[in-house]
């Protein structure tokens, strides 16, 4: 008696978005459409049968494309005694136009978890926090017999740092990329409404996808100096061991010593001796090691989290990293224990690509936590503020306060072809090769108002520099520089050390919402970053742009991607949010572990801060293992 048969089928190689059909050996010319399945990521129909006696022959095609093999030695088969069940295939694959595989990383690799188990460890975030935390986590020797999950609110975009991206070879394309991280204007998130802000100075920005905005940075990972850890609590100063081991798995290095960079090194420590000059310390493997390695360029999460998750021995354990989730709530216990705190018991989330036949409606879920286990905080300054007040926990009076960017300057300048320090063919030319250094010089104990200090990168040439350049044409420019009398393009950028700017803030309301109001920087402090940078491009034989004057370049807020301080860590619930140890007020196992915890603005990069509190925090996390 005819009637239908329900078959559903998973593949590695087709996307969500494509359409799947089924055909049988009743009439191969009728195709069924199969409909996708978001939960467990499958394909089902319901086939019209006569439920023949020989049983039944099928094949899927994927946007008409039969499946692989080809040919009827390639048809897949029901043999009557299952006409009774739903018959399910798996790894269903389907051939290329060119032979090849149509891929499907974010579900091949990064395929949702979708049991009620407890979790033990969720992480909210993939970028320099969150996922180098997730990272030490797995790789503890008791990670199998935990459960790890990361919630990361973007998808798959790239694999790597976009800097190790094949470059554009045709560099006469208007298109050409300015810098390592000039893909990040095009990739990032723009998810807030800026209050009082009629100069629109503000530019923050988020990246939502696998490894955050680490795919995007500029690779700078000096550590803080000492005089700017001395105005952190007094148990987060001694980071000696942790900045050891964050700068072993950035594989910070610097760059190849080079007679231009010592020479270049030997005049600031001439004309400058109140300032410390040596190479910037770079996350970028310039050298195999061991000697028979391969160099892996510069350092993302994006890359160390997909190598975590391509592991299947016991150091993995049950890391589970789940794209395109978006959290948008944490659930905390109706009443707070004895110490009058509560513990957060389920994290919410919501699918950021909603697609068809999901089992909830509003394609939300719900991940319930162990007796013992821990929630972290890792979505960045603005959006791990805005999820604490969209949850209405109760964090104290600073929650949300703060947010604050140190002061950004930079100073434009040409060295010309006839110069000694002509990147391109001044003294320290050989064969044609251009050269390049970066160089970072600090300024520490005494220097700005209120003792602060800051620091200067310099940058001549080409190799990993930032610079900002006016238009494309002007970046060919720089590329041709022997055809351009007015020289290469270099820069110096001053990075200041400041305080919490007092009513900035992050809020939740109808969508989040951000006060931000620049540092104070007095005039007499501009005018010695002035002077230092006049004497440094006079050392180097420069000539200042525009118009040979020395100009101050004013950052907007947010640019660079150091914001912080809106979830501050300290001592005493009216002078912070999170204790020494990242856990949150009022809450017994919720953390914070990014930008948002920094109790001051440094001048130097943060990412290696941030790199090195996560391992700090993984080691606590883990003691009871």
């Amino acid at each position: 008696m005819p009637g239908t048969l329900r078959v559903t089928m998973r593949s590695a190689t087709a996307w969500p978005w494509q359409e799947i059909s089924v055909a049988t050996d009743e009439n191969w010319d009728a195709r069924i459409r199969c409909q996708y399945q978001v939960d467990p990521d499958q394909w089902v129909a319901d086939l019209p049968t006569g439920f023949p006696a020989a049983g039944l022959q099928l094949k899927f095609l994927c946007n008409g494309v039969w499946q692989h093999p080809v040919g009827a030695e390639g048809n897949l088969r029901i043999t009557p005694d299952r006409y009774h069940e739903v018959v399910h295939f798996e790894d269903v694959r389907f051939p290329g136009t060119e032979g090849g595989e149509w891929p499907k990383p974010a579900l091949q690799f990064f395929r949702p978890d979708r049991r009620d188990d407890e979790w033990d460890v969720i992480i909210v975030g993939s970028g320099m926090g969150g996922g180098v935390l997730a990272h030490a986590l797995t790789t503890h020797p008791h990670a199998a017999r935990k459960r790890i999950l990361v919630l990361e609110a973007g998808p798959y975009l790239m694999p790597t740092h976009v800097g190790n991206l094949p470059r554009k070879h045709d560099l006469s394309l208007n298109q050409a990329d300015k810098s390592i991280w000039d893909m990040y204007w095009d990739f990032r998130v723009q998810d807030y409404r800026p209050l009082d802000d009629p100069d629109g100075q503000i530019d923050i920005s988020t990246g939502i996808n696998l490894g955050g905005r680490s795919i995007f940075w500029g690779a700078t990972a000096p550590r803080m100096s000492s005089e700017e850890l001395s105005r952190w609590p007094a148990p987060v100063q001694a980071l000696g061991p942790f900045y050891d081991r964050a700068e072993a798995l950035l594989r910070v290095d610097a760059a190849p010593d080079s007679d231009y960079q010592k020479a270049v090194l030997g005049v600031l420590n001439a004309v400058l001796p109140g300032l410390t000059h040596a190479p910037t310390p770079m996350a970028v493997q310039y050298r195999a090691q061991p000697a028979s390695a391969v160099p892996t360029g510069i350092f993302s999460t994006a890359a160390l989290l997909f190598e975590d998750v391509l592991q299947h021995d016991d150091r993995r354990g049950g890391l589970q990293v789940h794209l395109n989730e978006r959290v948008i709530g944490l659930t905390t216990e109706d009443r707070p224990g004895a110490d009058g705190r509560r513990r957060v018991v389920t994290v919410h989330s919501r699918d950021t690509v909603q697609l068809p036949d999901h089992p909830d409606p509003d394609h939300t879920h719900a991940y319930p936590l162990a007796a013992d286990g821990q929630v972290i905080l890792a979505a960045g300054s603005v959006n791990s503020a805005a999820l604490v007040h969209r949850s209405g926990l109760a964090a104290g009076p600073l929650a949300g306060q703060g947010l604050s960017d140190h002061p950004v300057f930079y100073v434009g300048f040409r060295i010309r072809p006839d110069q000694r320090f002509s990147p391109v063919s001044g003294t320290f030319v050989t064969g044609g090769v251009p050269q390049s250094s970066k160089t970072l010089s600090r300024r520490s104990g005494v220097g700005l108002h209120g003792g602060r200090g800051y620091n200067v990168l310099l940058e001549l040439g080409a190799n990993f520099n930032q610079s900002r350049f006016g238009s494309d044409a002007e970046f060919r420019r720089v590329l041709q520089d022997e055809a351009d009398p007015r020289g290469s393009w270099c820069e110096a950028v001053f990075l200041l050390d400041a305080d919490l700017v007092p009513g900035n803030a992050v809020s939740d309301g109808s969508g989040i919402q951000i006060r931000m109001a620049p540092c104070d920087v007095p005039e007499s402090d501009q005018n010695e970053l002035r002077d230092v940078a006049k004497a440094l491009i006079v050392a180097l034989d420069g000539t200042p742009e525009p118009n040979g004057d020395v100009t101050l370049h004013r950052s907007l807020l947010g640019a660079v991607g150091h914001e912080v301080g809106s979830l501050r860590m300290g001592v005493g619930l009216d002078n912070c949010v999170v204790d020494t140890d990242l856990v949150m007020h009022g809450h017994t196992n919720l953390r914070v572990c990014d930008l948002s915890v920094f109790p001051t603005s440094p001048a130097s990069n943060p990412s290696l801060t941030l790199a090195a509190l996560a391992l700090r925090l993984s080691d606590q996390l883990t003691a009871a293992w």
